[in-house]
């Protein structure tokens, strides 16, 4: 009993219950809140759509998801017959940043009449140490569906002025605004050689 009397070992035991107490409850936490791949990725569709949508998950083998400035994470044909590629664009302020890009289409592949019409949206997915990201604002999301002439004549976007390419910069985000045109541009370079199979 002289055990129980010393201070030093009811600290221990105290601690020793701390610890046991939350082990127990961020168990339990993790199992309430944690979020499977599936349903992040339902999320982001339904962000997209506004509703819950059908879509088909498309495998590239992993050389096809890597490109100069970002990576292909993920590509998803909708029920509607549009392309669905999440990519994660490089030269942010601290990181990368990754956003759903929507290429909107007729026809399919299986029928051979497979077309390309346009960017339909680009939504923020997520993002690696950026700051200032919630600085980014819906215009400049939506400038990325405001060319498709030019997207599909064959040019990419860039937050540099001055170059041939279209210039999409969100004002004081530079950095992070980068990333999202690097994001862009490497979905529309995966989206013309893996799924129209041409030329990026």
């Amino acid at each position: 009993m002289k055990l129980f009397k010393n201070k030093a070992f009811l600290s221990l035991l105290v601690l020793l219950c701390i610890a046991l107490v939350a082990g127990a409850l961020l168990a339990v936490f993790h199992d309430l809140l944690f979020v499977t791949e599936e349903e992040r990725t339902a999320r982001s569709f339904a962000k997209i759509y506004g509703e819950a949508v059908e879509t088909q998950k498309i495998e590239l083998p992993e050389e096809a998801k890597k490109y100069e400035k970002g990576e292909v994470l993920s590509v998803y044909l909708a029920e509607d017959g549009n392309y669905l590629l999440e990519s994660k664009g490089t030269g942010g302020y601290k990181g990368t940043v990754s956003v759903w890009t929507v290429f909107t289409c007729t026809g399919s592949k299986e029928a051979g009449d497979l077309a390309w019409t346009g960017i339909g949206k680009v939504v923020y997915g997520s993002d690696e140490s950026e700051s200032f990201i919630n600085k980014i604002t819906e215009d400049f999301y939506g400038e990325f569906t405001a060319h498709d002439a030019e997207v599909l004549a064959g040019k990419y976007f860039s937050a540099t002025a001055g170059t041939e390419d279209i210039y999409n910069v969100s004002a004081n985000v530079t950095r992070s605004s980068t990333a999202i045109v690097n994001a862009v541009n490497t979905a529309i370079e995966c989206f013309k050689t893996q799924i129209l199979g041409g030329a990026a």
